[in-house]
């Protein structure tokens, strides 16, 4: 092939501008011009290739010193926020959420529990209804009343159902014993603090303008004998107009001239008026015992 291209080459020099070669040729000269141009667009291609991803490489350099610029400037400009931790008073504690016994749902699901019968190291219980249960017993209501059963005198079934520890028991009464007496102290402050409001007011009642409780009382039961005697006389005013107005007409007359078919109300009846009555009289009792003493 290289005699060939030589061979043309000497002939197209020798023969000025013109090609001459023998026409056996032309056809294998056309292939290798074919294949010089595919070879020379190819050539073409991977050049412009190349300097695109040149190009692409240049933008994403660019691109991510931009970036980095970006965030160091950030970075400088920041201030550290302090964490809500660092924030809190030393005398807090920093989480206050409540501690949960893990063994307290099992004890709460027991509530309300029917038993036909328990029995314990002491005695047995019939009808039992399970109360409530903590660490150290169990409180029942049973046909005879109520019970607080400790875990010691119950058998090792009920104390492997509820996890019973003897070390957490003690814990648990210790600490209800302290909050016992915490209440009790409290109900005694309550009760030394009313004791000395009513020495308070007993003083502001004796040096009121009223000196005598007795005259006092007795007036109150005389204005109570006033309103019960109009009262009484209201009742009897009004039992004997609904008399009038239903008795039968003359000569149709029940006994007593009342139509029986029809009831007296209760509180105009001749019940009512006795009640009233009796409280006349316990009013003007009441006066007179007063008057006396």
């Amino acid at each position: 092939m290289k005699h060939l291209i030589w061979f043309l080459i000497v002939v197209g020099v020798a023969g000025g501008s013109e090609w001459y070669f023998p026409r056996q040729y032309a056809p294998q000269l056309a292939a290798l011009q074919q294949q010089v141009d595919q070879a020379t667009k190819a050539r073409d291609e991977a050049n412009t290739a190349s300097a695109n991803a040149a190009t692409e490489l240049a933008k994403a350099k660019e691109e991510a010193e931009v970036a980095e610029a970006t965030v160091k400037r950030i970075t400088e400009a920041s201030v550290p926020v302090p964490s809500p931790v660092a924030q809190a008073p030393a005398s807090l504690p920093v989480s206050t959420a409540p501690t949960i016994d893990p063994k307290q749902p099992i004890r709460d699901a027991a509530k309300g529990e029917k038993l036909d019968q328990l029995v314990t190291a002491s005695r047995t219980y019939q009808g039992v209804t399970i109360k409530s249960v903590d660490p150290a017993a169990v409180d029942i209501l049973f046909a005879d009343g109520a019970a607080r059963i400790p875990f010691e005198d119950m058998d090792k079934a009920w104390r492997d159902r509820f996890q019973f520890d003897p070390v957490e028991a003690k814990a648990f009464l210790a600490m209800k014993a302290e909050k016992d007496a915490t209440t009790q102290d409290s109900l005694h402050d309550q009760l030394q603090d009313m004791a000395q409001d009513q020495q308070q007011k007993a003083a502001e009642q004796a040096a009121s303008p009223i000196q005598n409780p007795k005259a006092q009382n007795l007036a109150e039961w005389k204005a109570a004998l006033v309103e019960d005697q109009k009262r009484l006389q209201d009742l009897q005013r009004k039992h004997d107009s609904w008399i009038a107005d239903h008795q039968n007409p003359k000569g149709t007359e029940s006994a007593g001239g009342v139509r029986h078919s029809v009831n007296i109300p209760d509180d105009i009846s001749s019940v009512a008026i006795q009640d009233a009555q009796n409280q006349v009289y316990a009013d003007q009792n009441q006066i007179s015992a007063l008057s006396k003493n």
